[in-house]
């Protein structure tokens, strides 16, 4: 899993890869496979900030907990451009100004890209898969308030929002 700032790193850590011999492609039937089997680069579209003062509960669930929506989407097709809001309306370092999310957030989806998707050829990932990211358009996606469970007890813990 990897982190780039922006298109330049992203175009760089794809170049390190196709040198290292980690092609974006799927491999052949009878090829063999070697090295990591699947690699995640993570490409924030906008400003990425820490939220003063951000806490959460304790002990969260595995479904996760964000401070503002977010859009997702595949990084490795040319998408039409996305907006990026206006940043009104939610928490977090989005709230801030245009084009900013919460760093808070983009380690939540990292780790439920961790959790969630195939991480293996055997599951069907890809060898190279590129996540974009951006706050969700104003109007679009909004948090679901939900039940917080304890992944230890399995108790409700308060709530969070996801």
């Amino acid at each position: 899993y990897i982190v780039v700032d922006g298109e330049s790193e992203l175009e760089a850590a794809e170049a390190a890869l196709d040198a290292l011999g980690l092609p974006a492609d799927q491999p052949g039937k009878d090829e063999a496979v070697t090295g990591p089997v699947c690699v995640t680069l993570f490409c924030p579209e906008c400003e990425v900030r820490s939220t003063a003062g951000w806490e959460t509960e304790r002990t969260q669930d595995v479904k996760g907990e964000l401070t503002r929506a977010l859009v997702a989407r595949n990084g490795a097709n040319k998408c039409a451009e996305m907006s990026s809001g206006d940043g009104e309306g939610e928490g977090g370092a989005g709230g801030e100004g245009e084009g900013v999310i919460a760093r808070e957030d983009l380690a939540e989806l990292m780790l439920q890209v961790a959790l969630r998707l195939p991480r293996s050829l055997d599951e069907n990932a890809p060898r190279r898969r590129v996540v974009k990211v951006a706050p969700a358009p104003v109007g679009g996606a909004a948090l679901q308030e939900r039940p917080n469970e304890d992944i230890l007890t399995g108790r409700t813990v308060g709530t969070v929002r996801s």
